[in-house]
């Protein structure tokens, strides 16, 4: 059952030493020590460019060596070389910023220090090398498949420490990523667990990259000696465009096009990467003509693949077998004589993955503009090819949103819900890779549009009931309430039935549909009845608490915090203020015990308790709370402020109302100043990703930004979706 984890890459001699194995079902994962002969792998692949935009473009690529990053290295190799035997880090940033080849950087250096160091991509079975200095394994995007990262972080928690450094470095674009995690990741991770990567600085490394990177794209393209078209003062003014310009793979487009067009020194990044995209498009198309196949049959496939993660010969053989596809695509003896298609180990043939990210989401744009009728169809098919749809359907979110939020161009999201239709089995198989934590936001109609067909389709009540209940959030959350209040309602009938019958089995079910029902009826105006519902998930919640603390106080604790939100709603303020200081003394008995799991949630309450005491007159006692939830969001916000930055700038907010009440004046201006000082960092946690052509967002943002810190704010209640 164990294979080789790693694939690709630099070749070595390999001789038994001290290893890994990990193993695993997809339920469980476990990890065991013994001599291995498997190495850790670095994907370069030094001097291999080719005249393809895509290879020009990738990381692995290495047009120049690494250029404004070198205190960011060091940075790297001091966590790695010092703190506890495993530590966990987090560098996330947007796409395109470098992630994986900063990564890679370390991981080349530590090689030279006796380390192993490398990519590993299959989390269940497989077996490396521990190095005689040290490991580091390198994740990337672990987002798409979550559930397995924190199984293999479990494991090595649980497992004997190894004999020299583990170092677990993940690459992702979310920095809520480690709270998705969960508490393997927090207990494993360092002091100064996120690292955040942004642009290059405009001043100076942007122009060292473009003069770096200019000669060695001229020798590719047989144009030695051509002199770059722009001085830096022209480029600097391209980048002012937008902020997404200094990154380096905009930097290396803008490059990359100036070769072919050296007029075009002002186009967005945008622009650059879609006419980037389409001479990839027409190069493909070249080639397929020469070889009697469809034009659009190539670079089609090239772009299905940026979503399933490559295309092997039995996938193409299933992909032949859907109706938008079966005259368009090649049979696999005209695809392999094509240059799309790659000679792996051990038959491991396929159309690789198209990289990067933003070349792919270009190109697939402009493939699915061509066609009315099929773009959805072309879509669904490469998501049900995919052996991991989890993984697909997250490469898909990535590249709709590149397409549309970064690259400002259209995606046909209404193509993709009209191709599922009422389909039972391809919903079923959609929801799937559909039903995770912080689902990708291009996604959710689809997800919306999934839950309804299958929920009206459900026949098993509890399947039913869950359906109904995961629905009525994503209905809520899309602005329908009063579809998501009735979904609501049929969720709590049928499991009232149910716990009527079986209490311990579907009891906590129905705490969870009466907690959210509260939300949705106080959503919609229905004040009294909503906290009636809280009420009925509070008493549940205290029956399954009496019996097993463990798994449902944190529960008891969420809806006490709604409870009390519910009751000052309805001017019951003494009991909602009974609630939330029993939520309080929940939670912190929950965080003394796991502070990184039930923190967050401690300060939150905290935030709450002192509302609700300023409100009942007791200013005193309303300070002392709010000064405990700003020291927990502060310590949080030290090792996570993209995540808990906001929180910390509105329990910053209540705390000046509350020093300013108990007549201190002066230390109340000083809080409500603090959000400000945080400066760029604060702006990178509240704003949104903007289209590069577009600098409107910013404004607005601004001035919700100001609204958030002049008005009281306790922290919203809750809805939980049923897993």
């Amino acid at each position: 059952m164990l294979g080789r984890l790693f694939g690709g890459g630099r070749s070595v001699n390999a001789k038994q030493s001290n290893g890994v194995f990990i193993s695993g079902d997809g339920n469980n994962v476990s990890i065991s020590y013994g001599p291995t002969e498997a190495r850790l792998t670095i994907p370069f692949k030094p001097n291999s460019l080719t005249s393809n935009i895509a290879s020009l473009l990738s990381w692995q690529s290495q047009l120049t060596q690494l250029i404004g990053r070198n205190e960011t290295v060091e940075e790297l190799l001091q966590w790695a070389n010092s703190g506890p035997c495993i530590s966990l880090k987090l560098i996330y940033g947007e796409g395109g910023v470098g992630k994986t080849r900063l990564a890679f950087e370390l991981a080349n250096r530590l090689h030279g220090q006796d380390w192993e160091a490398g990519q590993l991509s299959q989390l269940e079975g497989g077996a490396f090398r521990l190095g005689e200095k040290g490991t580091l394994l390198v994740i990337d995007y672990p987002e798409q498949q979550p559930k397995r990262v924190q199984q293999l972080l479990q494991a090595i928690k649980d497992a004997k420490e190894p004999p020299t450094p583990l170092r677990i470095l993940l690459l992702s674009r979310h920095p809520q990523l480690l709270d998705q995690l969960g508490e393997p990741a927090h207990l494993l991770a360092a002091e100064q667990a996120l690292l955040h990567l942004t642009a290059l600085d405009k001043e100076d490394t942007a122009w060292s990259l473009l003069e770096a990177a200019w000669p060695r794209l001229c020798r590719e393209r047989s144009k030695e000696g051509t002199p770059l078209p722009v001085n830096q003062d022209l480029f600097d003014r391209w980048l002012e465009q937008h902020q997404s310009h200094a990154q380096p793979l905009f930097i290396l487009a803008y490059a990359i096009n100036l070769i072919d067009e050296p007029d075009a020194i002002a186009l967005s990044g945008g622009e650059i990467l879609k006419r980037l995209a389409q001479r990839e498009i027409d190069r493909l198309e070249k080639e397929g003509r020469a070889k009697d196949l469809n034009p659009l049959a190539l670079p089609l496939l090239k772009g299905l693949a940026a979503i399933s993660g490559g295309i092997n010969t039995q996938q193409l053989n299933t992909l032949a077998h859907h109706s938008a596809l079966a005259t368009l695509l090649p049979s696999y003896d005209q695809l392999r004589s094509c240059t799309l298609w790659q000679e792996g180990e051990n038959g491991a043939n396929r159309v690789a993955e198209l990289q990067p990210d933003l070349l792919a989401a270009a190109l697939l744009s402009q493939l699915l503009e061509r066609d009315d009728d099929q773009p959805g169809e072309w879509l669904y098919a490469a998501l049900d090819i995919s052996d991991e749809i989890n993984n697909a359907s997250s490469r898909l979110g990535r590249l709709m949103h590149d397409a549309v939020q970064v690259l400002g161009l259209p995606w046909p999201t209404e193509a993709l819900i009209e191709a599922v239709k009422q389909d039972l089995p391809r919903c079923r198989r959609l929801d799937e890779g559909l039903c995770r934590d912080y689902l990708e936001l291009p996604l959710q109609p689809l997800a919306l549009h999934v839950g309804q067909v299958l929920a009206e389709a459900e026949e098993e009540p509890a399947e039913q009931a869950r359906l109904l209940n995961n629905l009525s959030v994503d209905l809520a959350e899309s602005g329908r309430r009063e579809e998501g209040l009735k979904a609501n309602q049929q969720a709590v009938e049928i499991q009232e039935k149910l716990a009527a019958d079986n209490f311990a089995a579907y009891g906590p079910d129905l705490a969870i549909s009466l907690n959210n029902l509260s939300n949705r009826l106080a959503e919609n105006g229905k004040r009294e009845e909503g906290l009636e519902a809280i009420q009925r998930a509070v008493e549940s919640y205290e029956e399954l608490a009496a019996d097993n603390f463990t798994a449902y106080g944190p529960d008891l604790a969420m809806s006490l915090n709604n409870l009390s939100i519910r009751l000052a709603e309805s001017g019951k303020r003494e009991e909602g203020l009974e609630a939330i200081q029993r939520a309080v003394e929940i939670r912190e008995k929950l965080a003394a015990d796991n502070f990184a799991a039930y923190g967050p949630a401690l300060a939150s309450s905290l935030n709450n308790l002192s509302v609700d005491l300023a409100e009942n007159g007791e200013r005193e006692e309303g300070l002392e709370a709010i000064q405990q939830a700003v020291e927990i969001q502060e310590k949080l916000a030290a090792d996570n402020f993209a995540a808990y930055g906001p929180d910390l700038a509105i329990s910053l907010n209540n705390l000046s109302n509350r020093l300013a009440e108990n007549g201190k004046q002066e230390e109340g201006l000083q809080a409500i100043q603090r959000p400000w000082r945080f400066g760029k960092s604060w702006q990178q946690a509240i704003l949104p990703p903007t289209a590069p052509n577009s600098q409107a967002a910013w404004p607005f943002w601004l001035a919700f930004l100001r609204l958030i810190i002049t008005t009281v704010m306790p922290s919203p209640p809750y809805s939980v979706p049923l897993s």
